[in-house]
């Protein structure tokens, strides 16, 4: 993706740097490791951390404009992006480990969401910022359970719907396993329980 500086990023243009067709291997062509060395050789770390932060929003639901999602098919501060959770959780990544304090992405230690601060809108995994470094959901649990100190409990061990055993959004998913989203759901649990309510996401 171009950076926002004025001069001329090297991706731009390049066609290396978008999805050939919708082939789901497009990560093994040779064209495509050749842009992701691009990225992580050519790019100033500046630029890099811009490009990722500008993918982490690219995207958008045809079906719910309002809802922002990570890019979708191209390859952005050095990461393969495919519209999805990894894709989001990467992004950040690059954006906590290479930019300045005041880059940096807040995570909710209770749910793992996003914390976006009042005013601005949510996009998917994004939830609103509380207080202690926490979500309003996470946060109002906690007071009512008395164990502010013990975030890491609201996580369940099992979705509520779907019964099968969940681990955190960054760690490996093993066989039988889910991610953890929210509401005691694991991601394709809450998205399933969202579109038939009707809720954002």
């Amino acid at each position: 993706m171009e950076g926002t500086r004025t001069e001329q990023a090297s991706c731009h243009l390049d066609p290396r740097f978008l999805q050939p067709g919708d082939n789901p291997d497009w990560h093994l062509y040779p064209e495509t490791i050749e842009a992701v060395a691009v990225c992580e050789t050519s790019c100033p770390i500046r630029r890099f951390v811009d490009c990722a932060r500008a993918a982490l929003g690219a995207g958008q639901l045809a079906t719910e404009p309002d809802i922002t999602l990570p890019a979708d098919g191209v390859i952005a501060a050095g990461i393969v992006c495919r519209g999805d959770n990894n894709t989001a959780l990467a992004l950040r990544e690059v954006i906590n480990r290479y930019g300045r304090p005041e880059d940096r992405i807040p995570v909710c230690p209770g749910c793992e969401r996003r914390l976006i601060p009042a005013g601005q809108p949510l996009g998917v995994n994004e939830a609103r910022l509380a207080a202690r470094g926490l979500c309003k959901g996470c946060y109002a649990a906690t007071g009512r359970s008395g164990q502010l100190a013990k975030v890491y409990q609201l996580r369940p061990s099992h979705c509520t719907d779907c019964a099968r055993p969940l681990v955190g959004r960054s760690d490996p998913v093993p066989e039988g396993h889910a991610r953890y989203h929210s509401d005691g759901r694991c991601l394709g649990c809450q998205s399933k329980h969202r579109r038939t309510t009707g809720k954002a996401a």
